[in-house]
């Protein structure tokens, strides 16, 4: 691939050279004082947690808390999407995959090239390595490059560590796609309970056994991805080292990630400690190629120093990862740290810190000002990045075949992990192609005929042992994985297992059409599946059938598929039924093996319950047996799920002639109580989401806008109520598009104090007499809720106001016969139960259910109710709540132009809204950019201050005929804008001047934005500049008299019909203005922020 550099514009060559040198070198090199000693064993794990305050290198605190409270606020998965075009490692793998052809190169690839390229680790091409984590094989790969690159011969063995992504009793997050480790399943080793856990003594000491079978380990990795929770990150990483460090020779080198935010924690800062001394070099450096949503640095350790002493820590260490190593705090006390250690670790997170600052600012203006000469240089050296990449570590191309992975064909893509794989695709169909995710693109070619394989070729005995499963969290046999996740989540919510849906009897294995053996359900899913194909291959030895049957029997382990394949290979055929039906017809006396079905029989006997696997793993997952599987089990688990959300439902169908509603007097007089056994659903439920990633959470606690506005049919009549998005008070933004509001917005009542705030009961008797104003009430729908993404847990108790809140509206306002729809989220609380009781008493028929299109995994379930029957209600007082607004992003086309509109007309009728007065601007529908909201947010809420006070170079002022008005902020915006705006008012009315100004004012309420149209009414011109002016000229004296009809009273909420205001090109031009002169206000915090920074 060869740039056309007669095309781009090169910048200032000296600056782009010295730009390109500051990429490759953020790091630092952790200096050993020669006292440093490691002190006695003793001292090992002696103390609890501790912070730096009260040292002298406080900084490392106040840099934690600002990260945490700030800059971790912007990677958000929107500013994640800007950044991945930004950054250089996206570059970079795109070229090298093109140029290669390799698709073993990812972005782990190119940071691995870069650290080994820059870091004397490897001598000869005679080595031993070890890997913890890397289960997609980044680093490993750039390993094989390098080596075949710089070598001639190449005598390299390897053994890798990680999560089992085959083992179906733990959950899988990380391990998006298997198709390495199912390439090189030699080199892999999961443990000796096949789980891949390395937080277990008996595994570490399996790994490192194993690995030193090879001979002295000269170089290890610890790859363990970086995760949110930081307990949980902890233990990951201790255990990832402990073991790496238990295996590695004297003298060998260590390559550990760690998260950029480690290095301010009183455990992680120990353990760099303790490495420091271990080791005769330590390094930690800040990759060039890292993705800018990564806040990642890596150790480079090099020259193992291991002696007595460190054997000894190490195994102490090794002691407290089955105990909890988060539990057993610090490595080493706060006194053992010497006060220089700490120096030098401030100045790599100030390094590392700083350099986030930088990007996230670059990112930014980046797409604000892509004409600026920093965004023409990012993009020249973005173009140019490859090629330098390649020069500076000397990259070349090796031959194909010493590639660990040969092409593989992806459409086709059966070698691999799909329940996050699955998950990713369905919320992500514009995949990047680039990336890793090139084999989630697989939508599985489901056969609904019956099918058929002939003679299958016989397979060895390859048994794996490990961990009895006590329950299925997840399958390999299962495509879209989302469907088993669905299975596994009605499994909580009901508490029932899915294979106990079907009545007993259903699910079976049949002998020759007349012996059968019936699936025995158990809580233990492991011992009912190993008691089923047990009895199956005693009886199948016994009377040798010719044919075998087997009925709506799910095949989800390795245990029960490699059983499978191995009968089936006794059979001329194997034939599948996609409605619960498998059969083996036509057994093949003459290829009966004997010893196979001795050697199996004896296994059975020694270890039948430790035993995972039958077959190679490997053989396992390939050809049109497995394709037949896993469409036979995807098609029939659905039936399973069906079976179960119709039982689930039926318990909400069934209603007592015995429930009575009680009387007004007796309700809210009871204690607080809970029901146990709903509780204990809660807690699962809980545990089960406490282990997904950020980007699952975000997804299952997503609300979705109306997306197809359309005007009302006349002959229906309708009214409806939200919390007012165009009410700058409100601090909940979960309306992200409101199109159906400005094309119906005659219909919807948002109460007299303008907030549509329903959790007020003077708001909900309002609401209710505006819509009883139709008439009798046929039907009420409440789709209401809060944004609960930081407290998914509690996420019940939360919405609980809110629910209340319109339960009482829609009952008070319900004509009798009517019918209520509601949304709710899941149903463990007694708040929940009881009002639920009393639903059922108010109407004839109430059912819960959860619609198919619903988000899997999302704990939203409707209530449905029809006919009400009784009168007799009344509504109680409602407390408010409070909620997280949520931002979205929308792309603006920025325009960096100045605008003019000349003659905006005349035609203004002055319709004055009121509103409950505005303390502070909460949001603003006059701001396109939705992540600058969100940023302006932050830096307000963190650091107590209105965004306003940081403009200090240039004023906001209002200026005319050498007359200036100061805009002042005081301790309420909405008073210091009214205030300012009512002096500009009465200078108007005094002098007339024939042009005037306002510098950098940003317009974020609808009262101002009104207020400027009614200005535009009176001036020739409105010019809106790039430089933060509007500028009003050639005034219309005729048109004067307008101006002495508006009054900046307190309660003003606009001047105009809020319609107007929302609908044509002077709202785009003032957006545009408003956006970036919020982008320069933000720019001014993040200046006064950094010096803050440095003085730190």
């Amino acid at each position: 691939m060869v740039f056309e550099a007669s095309r781009i514009r090169t910048p200032n060559a000296a600056k782009v050279d010295l730009e390109y040198e500051n990429f490759f070198n953020k790091k630092r090199t952790l200096f050993k004082n020669p006292e440093w000693k490691l002190p006695d064993i003793s001292k090992a794990f002696s103390s609890g947690e501790y912070n730096f305050e009260d040292q002298d290198d406080s900084s490392i605190i106040e840099m934690s808390e600002l990260l945490s409270e700030v800059l971790d606020k912007y990677l958000s998965n929107d500013f994640k999407d800007m950044a991945q075009n930004v950054s250089l490692n996206s570059s970079i793998v795109k070229f090298l995959k093109y140029e290669f052809k390799d698709i073993g190169v990812t972005r782990n690839w190119v940071k691995g090239f870069e650290i080994l390229s820059t870091f004397p680790l490897i001598k000869s091409g005679t080595l031993n390595t070890i890997h913890s984590g890397d289960a997609h094989g980044g680093f490993i790969n750039a390993l094989n490059h390098y080596l075949h690159q710089n070598f001639e011969n190449v005598n390299w063995n390897w053994k890798a560590f990680c999560e089992n992504p085959y083992y179906e009793g733990s959950t899988t997050s990380k391990i998006f796609n298997d198709r390495f480790i199912s390439n090189t399943l030699e080199h892999w080793n999961f443990g000796v309970d096949f789980t891949g856990d390395i937080e277990t003594v008996e595994n570490i000491d399996f790994f490192s056994r194993k690995s030193q079978e090879m001979g002295n380990i000269d170089l290890a990795f610890t790859i363990d991805c970086p995760l949110v929770d930081l307990e949980y990150d902890y233990r990951i990483r201790f255990a990832g080292i402990v073991a790496s460090l238990k295996a590695l020779s004297k003298g060998g080198n260590a390559v550990i990630l760690l998260g950029h935010n480690n290095l301010f924690y009183s455990r992680y800062i120990s353990l760099m400690y303790f490495l420091v001394l271990a080791f005769e070099k330590v390094h930690i450096l800040n990759p060039a190629t890292h993705p800018y949503t990564l806040t990642e640095c890596f150790v480079v350790a090099m020259n193992f120093q291991k002696s007595d002493i460190i054997e000894q820590y190490i195994e102490t260490m090794k002691l407290k990862v089955d105990l909890d190593s988060w539990e057993s705090g610090p490595l080493f006390p706060q006194d053992i740290i010497p006060k220089d250690f700490l120096v030098q670790i401030n100045q790599c997170a100030n390094l590392i810190t700083n350099g986030l600052i930088s990007d996230i600012k670059l990112v930014l203006l980046y797409y604000e000002k892509p004409e600026n000469e920093i965004s023409k240089k990012r993009k020249f050296i973005l173009k140019t990045i490859p090629q330098k990449f390649m020069k500076k570590f000397k990259i070349k191309e090796i031959a194909k075949e010493k590639y660990l992975i040969q092409d593989i064909n992806l459409l086709k893509a059966v070698n691999r992990t799909k329940e996050s794989l699955d998950l990713q695709f369905c919320r992500n169909q514009q995949c990047n192609l680039t990336a890793e995710t090139l084999s989630e693109l697989v939508e599985w070619p489901y056969e609904v005929e019956e099918t058929s394989i002939l003679n299958l070729n016989p397979v060895e005995l390859c048994l794996e042992y490990g961990k009895p499963i006590d329950r299925i969290l997840k399958t390999m046999f299962v495509c879209p994985a989302s469907m088993f996740f669905y299975a596994f989540l009605i499994e909580e919510e009901c508490k029932a297992s899915l294979f106990s849906s079907f009545p007993k009897g259903e699910v079976s294995c049949v002998f020759d059409d007349s012996i059968s053996i019936i699936y025995e359900y158990q809580q233990h899913f492991g011992n009912a599946e190993k008691t089923f194909f047990f009895s199956i291959f005693e009886k199948w030895i016994e009377l040798k059938p010719k044919k075998v049957y087997f009925k709506n029997v799910l095949f989800l382990t390795h245990f029960s598929v490699s059983f499978l394949r191995i009968l089936a290979q006794f059979y001329e055929s194997i034939k599948v039924n996609m409605n619960g039906i498998i059969v083996l017809e036509n057994r093949l006396p003459q290829n009966v093996d004997s010893n196979l079905i001795d050697d199996l029989k004896t296994h059975f006997e020694k270890s039948f319950d430790f035993i995972m696997c039958l077959i190679n793993l490997k053989i396992l997952k390939e050809g049109k047996f497995f394709e037949l599987i896993l469409n036979y089990n995807s098609q029939l688990i659905k039936h399973y799920v069906i079976e179960l959300v119709q039982q689930f439902v039926a318990l909400f169908d069934k209603k007592s002639k015995e429930w009575k509603l009680i009387s007004p007097e007796e309700c809210f007089q009871g204690s607080e109580y809970s029901f146990q056994s709903l509780q204990i659903l809660k807690e699962q439920l809980n545990s089960v989401k406490s282990q997904l990633n950020n980007y699952a959470i975000e997804e299952w606690h997503q609300h979705t806008s109306q997306r197809n506005p359309g005007k009302a049919v006349p002959s229906w009549n309708w009214r409806a109520s939200t919390l007012n998005p165009y009410y700058e008070g409100n601090s909940l933004n979960m309306i992200t598009d409101d199109r159906l509001l400005l094309y119906t917005l005659e219909n919807w009542i948002f109460a007299k104090d303008f907030t549509g705030n329903i959790m007020c009961t003077k708001n909900i008797k309002e609401i209710n007499e505006e819509c009883l104003k139709m008439g009798s009430i046929d039907l009420v729908t409440a789709d209401g809720s809060i944004d609960c993404t930081e407290t998914p847990d509690i996420q019940e108790e939360v919405v609980f106001n809110l629910k209340y809140s319109e339960i009482c509206a829609a009952l008070n306002m319900l004509s009798e016969g009517g019918s209520f729809v509601i949304k709710v989220f899941t149903l463990f609380e007694a708040c929940t139960v009881s009002v639920l009781y009393l639903l059922n008493c108010i109407f004839k028929e109430v059912s819960v259910f959860k619609p198919a299109t619903s988000s899997c995994g999302n704990s939203e379930v409707y209530v449905k109710m029809l006919e009400k029957v009784d009168e007799t209600f009344i509504s109680t007082p409602i407390f408010p709540i409070e909620a997280i607004p949520k931002e979205g992003l929308v792309k603006w086309p920025y325009s960096s132009s100045s605008i003019n509109f000349c003659s905006l007309g005349t035609a203004i009728e002055i319709e004055i809204v009121t509103c409950k007065a505005i303390d502070n601007v909460l949001n603003s529908k006059f701001i396109g950019f939705e992540l600058l909201k969100h940023i302006r947010k932050e830096i307000e809420n963190n650091f107590g201050k209105s965004l306003f006070s940081y403009f200090t170079k240039d004023p906001i002022e209002f200026g005319a005929d050498n007359k200036k008005i100061m805009f002042k902020m005081k301790d309420s915006f909405g008073k210091s804008e009214k205030d300012f705006f009512q002096q500009i008012l009465l200078f108007l009315r005094k002098h007339k001047p024939e042009k005037v100004y306002l510098r950098n004012f940003i317009f974020l309420t609808h009262f101002s934005v009104s207020l400027l149209r009614i200005l535009a009414a009176v001036f020739e011109d409105l010019w809106f500049t790039d430089s933060g002016d509007i500028i009003l000229d050639k005034c219309k004296h005729s048109e004067w008299n307008v101006l002495n009809s508006v009054e900046c009273e307190e309660n003003i909420f606009s001047f105009l019909d809020i319609k107007i205001l929302h609908k044509n090109d002077f709202n785009e031009a003032l957006t545009n203005f408003n956006d970036q002169l919020l982008f320069r206000f933000i720019e001014n915090a993040l200046i006064t922020i950094e010096k803050n920074l440095s003085l730190a």
